[in-house]
């Protein structure tokens, strides 16, 4: 019995006594699978634009909202679910232009014997692995290229950086060796000085340059990589938070949401900006509290960065943005 793990099946049928023996059909013969079912059409079409199943099975002839209907407002703004219709006679057939025009796969007539109901049911859950499957390796590509980029980029600020910082180390080393046993000379004492604070921004430089290694457990952590990855750009506050919020879920994502931001504002000349961080009921949320008309270019790549992680999303409400980490 083949295994269909992570697949996500949603089934909408008026019938609640068929929906019932359908989601353990589907348990007993797949195994993997989650099922969710509902029996208002309504209901389903709300859901639906929330949580965006692999595989959606939806009975032709309904109340109010048929299959053809909801599937046509479904298809609004998903066209990768893999759609079977069910018909609950041999008559129902649904036109095949209809089909065509909704991307439908496939429908099962329910009356069917069941080892052809099988066959169907088989068809469609293989058709939905392999549909995750591509989406699941594309997203690995963007991913990939995406970091290829993104490193690319900052990496030559942050090395032309560190150049001018060994520049500043230079003298204070050479005195410092000079001047070893002097221990309560001031002058030595301001060289020391100006030779930890260059060495220990270079430290955190590089920290920042492998962030995708080094550990950032919370908000703060998060700050301090991206306010020196940016090198600070305009006169941007993030403040800290005194209780530190946990962010271990795929933080370097969080790294290039922000970074981008940053960087997005920057070059739009917008100064003043507080960055500040919250926790809510199911995680945390980071705030941009400056409000700014982000551009469509800007929301649609912010939006594919945050796809790589997990359970990471950005709102815009009256012009501010909010990144949500669950």
């Amino acid at each position: 019995m083949e295994r269909f793990e992570g697949i996500n099946v949603v089934a909408v049928d008026d019938d609640a006594e068929f929906l019932f023996t359908f989601k353990k059909t589907l348990e007993l013969f797949f195994k993997g699978v989650n099922v969710i079912t509902y029996t208002v059409p309504e209901e389903a079409l709300e859901e639906l634009k929330k949580q965006q199943p692999h595989l959606l099975f939806a009975d032709f002839v309904m109340p109010n909202i048929n299959g053809e209907q909801l599937i046509a407002e479904y298809r609004k703004f998903n066209n990768d679910t893999i759609i079977y219709l069910q018909t609950g006679k041999a008559d129902d057939h649904p036109p095949k232009e209809m089909l065509e025009r909704l991307n439908i796969q496939g429908f099962i007539d329910k009356s069917k014997e069941a080892d052809e109901t099988y066959i169907l049911l088989l068809a469609s859950m293989k058709q939905a692995q392999l549909v995750k499957t591509v989406k699941e390796q594309a997203k690995i590509i963007n991913v990939q290229q995406y970091e290829e980029e993104f490193v690319g980029r900052l990496l030559v600020t942050v090395t032309d950086e560190m150049k001018d910082q060994l520049i500043v180390m230079a003298g204070p080393k050479m005195l410092l060796e000079e001047k070893a046993n002097e221990l309560d000379n001031a002058e030595l004492k301001e060289i020391v000085k100006k030779w930890q604070y260059s060495t220990d921004k270079i430290a955190r430089m590089l920290m920042a340059l492998n962030f995708k290694t080094s550990y950032i457990g919370n908000i703060n952590d998060l700050f301090g990589v991206v306010k020196t990855l940016t090198l600070a750009k305009s006169t941007w506050q993030y403040t800290e938070t005194t209780e530190p919020i946990s962010i271990s879920n795929n933080p370097k994502y969080l790294v290039y949401l922000l970074s981008e931001i940053v960087m997005y504002l920057y070059e739009n000349n917008v100064s003043d900006v507080e960055v500040s961080a919250k926790r809510n009921d199911n995680g945390a949320s980071i705030l941009i509290n400056k409000p700014f008309v982000y551009s469509e270019d800007i929301i649609k790549k912010l939006n594919n960065i945050a796809t790589f992680g997990e359970n990471i999303s950005i709102i815009i409400v009256d012009n501010l943005l909010e990144i949500v980490i669950q």
